[in-house]
């Protein structure tokens, strides 16, 4: 299979100036200012182990052993563990594969895993995912953490911009709210 990861950054090349650029998935993620540097073995499988049992969980339908992979801390793109929870149980027993997984180092013991996933869930729903989760080591255990970064994209269906805007009401908005004012 031959994936490609494009941009459209001056000086790079994209889409609409210069040759496509080409890049593996640590120069994407250096271009876009994710970590980039790949994990040692040590915190690389202790990941792998921790999605691994992640994964067991979902297939089980056990939400509980699931949420003890978790960080009570946990945040990420505006949701909490609670929340992320939520959206674990509405899979129900899902069946889920990760490919093209790798762990870059993200500094002060935190790393990025990334991964395309595929979730088959009890209903019969297929999703694809770009998973780009973060995890803290400490005391040689890996718990899903977040990225705790206090601005970030949502997206909130309105059907009252039909009004304003004449159109079919299901675009979206982007807000960029503070994590302090959604707590």
């Amino acid at each position: 299979m031959l994936r490609f990861l494009l941009t459209t950054n001056p000086g790079t090349g994209g889409w609409y100036k210069g040759h496509p650029g080409l890049y593996s998935q640590a120069a994407f993620n250096k271009l876009n200012s994710t970590p980039s540097v790949l994990a040692d073995s040590e915190p690389t499988e202790l990941i792998e182990k921790t999605v691994e049992a992640q994964i067991k969980a979902v297939s089980e339908g056990n939400l509980e052993k699931y949420a003890r992979t978790v960080s009570d801390a946990y945040f990420q793109t505006g949701t909490d563990k609670n929340k992320l929870l939520e959206t674990v149980k509405s899979y129900g027993k899902a069946v889920i594969s990760d490919a093209e997984a790798a762990v870059y180092n993200a500094g002060d013991d935190l790393y990025l895993y990334q991964a395309r996933r595929t979730i088959e869930t009890e209903d019969g729903s297929t999703l694809q995912l770009e998973v780009n989760d973060y995890f803290r080591v400490e005391k040689n255990k890996a718990l899903l953490y977040g990225e705790h970064d206090r601005f970030y994209t949502q997206y909130i269906y309105s059907p009252h911009r039909e009004t304003a805007t004449k159109g079919d009401g299901n675009e979206s908005f982007p807000c960029i709210p503070s994590r302090g004012l959604l707590r």
